[in-house]
């Protein structure tokens, strides 16, 4: 058996659009309900609902 040694470490991050956290909030002013579709880790799915103003319940 090989043995391997992690050299790095890499992340990457892709960040909401900046006009996005406006549009989710004038969406709600108007009464719209507002939902995030994701494929991402539930933590992930977490961090950028909440950043965006949508709160953190997941359905």
């Amino acid at each position: 058996m090989a043995h391997l040694t992690i050299e790095a470490m890499v992340g990457i991050v892709d960040p909401a659009r900046p006009e996005a956290a406006t549009a989710i909030a004038e969406a709600h002013q108007a009464g719209m309900r507002v939902r995030m579709i994701t494929g991402d880790h539930a933590v992930t799915a977490t961090a950028i609902a909440t950043q965006l103003g949508l709160g953190t319940t997941a359905h």
